[in-house]
C-alpha cells in the first residue's frame, strides 16, 4: 500500500473521530439540559377584606402575571424559574384549600428548589416587613371572609400555643441588599425592617402553615434541594403611595437573591 493511501486512511478515520466525538458531546449536553430541573416560585396575596376594598398585595400579584415587574428580574431567571402566583380569599378555608392542591412529592420529580413568597396587608405600619417568625396561634380580632372568629386555636395540633415556626430565608442580609436597591422609592417614604411576629389573623395562619407545610417537606426528604418560605406585610397605601412597585421590586430583589445563591 502506497504511502498516499495510507494518509487517506488515516485522514477518514479523524474525520469519523471527530465526528463521533462532537456527537458524544451533544449528547451529554442535550441529556444534562433536559434532566436538569427547573425551580418555582409560589408567589401569593390577598384579596379584600373588612373595610379594604383595594389590596395592594392583589395587586402587585397580578402585576407579575402581566409581565410587569419583568424588567427588574435577571436575564434568564425565566429559563430556571418557574414562577406561579395566586390571590387568596382572607380566610382559614382558602389557606387550607391552597396547601391542600399542592403535592410535594409531584413538585420534587419536576422541581430541585421550591420556594413560597407571600404578601399580606399591615396597613397601619410605616414599613414593608419581611417576617421572621410565624406563631402557632390563630386569635382573629375580626371574623375572616368566611365568618370563622377562632380565639387561642392551634394551627398545628401537635406544638403548643404560640409556638414559633421561623424562616429559612437570610431575612436579614436580604434586608440589607434591598435597602441599597437604588430602584425604590423608599426609605425616604418607608423602610424595609425584619419583624418578629406576623400576627395572629389570617397573615400569620398562612405563614405558619407555609411553614410547616414546607418543612415538613424537609423532613420527609422529597429531593429537594431546598423548599422554604417567607412572608412579607406591605403597608397601605396612605403611608406609601408608591407600595405597589415598591413591594414588586422587592419581591424582585428575594428572587434575584434566590437566583444567584
Amino acid at each position: 500500500m502506497n504511502n498516499q493511501a495510507v494518509d487517506q486512511k488515516k485522514s477518514i478515520f479523524t474525520v469519523l473521530i471527530g465526528i463521533i466525538s462532537i456527537g458524544l458531546i451533544l449528547w451529554i449536553v442535550i441529556a444534562f439540559t433536559t434532566n436538569r430541573k427547573k425551580n418555582l416560585i409560589y408567589l401569593t396575596g390577598f384579596s379584600e377584606f373588612a373595610s379594604t376594598t383595594n389590596n395592594p398585595t392583589q395587586n402587585i400579584v397580578k402585576k407579575f402575571e402581566s409581565g410587569y415587574f419583568d424588567q427588574y428580574l435577571p436575564n434568564g431567571f425565566g429559563k430556571t424559574y418557574d414562577l406561579q402566583s395566586c390571590v387568596l380569599e382572607v380566610s382559614i378555608d382558602a389557606v387550607e384549600e391552597y396547601f391542600d392542591q399542592i403535592d410535594l412529592k409531584d413538585l420534587s420529580k419536576k422541581y430541585a428548589n421550591v420556594h413560597f413568597i407571600h404578601m399580606g396587608l399591615y396597613d397601619s405600619y410605616p414599613a414593608f416587613r419581611l417576617e421572621y417568625y410565624a406563631h402557632n396561634n390563630a386569635t382573629f380580632s375580626v371574623p375572616d371572609q368566611k365568618g370563622n372568629q377562632p380565639y387561642e386555636q392551634l394551627i398545628e395540633t401537635s406544638k403548643p400555643l404560640g409556638f414559633a415556626r421561623s424562616t429559612d430565608f437570610p431575612v436579614f442580609d436580604m434586608q440589607s441588599s434591598i435597602r441599597s436597591d437604588p430602584q425604590l422609592s423608599i426609605p425616604s417614604t418607608v423602610d424595609v425592617v425584619v419583624g418578629t411576629d406576623a400576627g395572629t389573623f389570617v397573615c400569620n395562619y398562612l405563614y405558619y402553615s407555609s411553614l410547616m407545610f414546607t418543612q415538613t417537606g424537609n423532613d420527609l426528604s422529597y429531593e429537594f434541594d431546598s423548599i422554604s418560605s417567607l412572608f412579607m406585610h406591605v403597608p397601605g397605601y396612605t403611608l406609601d403611595e408608591n407600595v405597589e412597585d415598591d413591594g414588586g421590586i422587592i419581591v424582585c430583589d428575594v428572587m434575584k437573591d434566590l437566583f444567584s445563591s
